[in-house]
């Protein structure tokens, strides 16, 4: 049985058949938390905010129940509507967790060794970086960062969604990169 059928199966065996959305059916012993945080959630929070909020945390549970698969999610909203709110200021202290704002294509891999801990980049930070959940507060700056830079990061994000990436440089000389991240931006 492959791990993704493994944890689906655990989560039916708690919650409740897949088909049924996990705890809709009314089934499993974990039903009655499913159901008192389901009615909670939806006394305080409007259906749309709820759908995000569902994929968010979907995407975190991905992270650490699928581990050969990583979880991309972006929401994209208005100024205002909360996404930070909803998707990313909970998900802060979770383990393993980059809050990323303003990267560039040499935020990934610095020159400097893994000795000097706080100039290295954010996939030379030892084995926490092998599995990571890269939060993004404000994408925005992204999308407007210069054309040449934009395609350097587009490039690591692709390698990195592969699972490996390197790089040469000029202080430590080549250094490889290979793991999983979940990224919620």
């Amino acid at each position: 049985m492959s791990p993704f059928d493994s944890n689906v199966q655990r989560a039916a065996l708690l919650y409740g058949p897949a088909a049924g959305g996990f705890g809709a059916q009314g089934t499993g012993p974990q039903y009655e938390k499913w159901k008192s945080l389901s009615h909670y959630i939806l006394e305080w929070f409007y259906e749309p905010d709820l759908e995000a909020l569902r994929m968010a945390y979907s995407v975190i549970c991905a992270h650490f129940t699928i581990p050969d698969k990583p979880a991309w999610y972006f929401l994209l909203g208005d100024s205002g509507t909360g996404k930070t709110a909803l998707a990313i200021e909970p998900c802060k202290k979770i383990n393993r967790v980059q809050l990323l704002s303003d990267v560039s294509p040499r935020s990934f891999i610095s020159g400097f060794s893994s000795n000097n801990r706080a100039n290295v980049g954010i996939l030379q930070k030892g084995d926490k970086s092998r599995s990571m959940i890269w939060l993004f507060q404000d994408f925005t700056s992204m999308i407007s960062m210069n054309p040449d830079d934009l395609m350097g990061v587009a490039k690591v994000f692709r390698e990195v969604w592969d699972g490996s990436t390197s790089r040469d440089t000029a202080n430590t000389g080549k250094f490889n990169w290979s793991g999983r991240v979940t990224c919620l931006a």
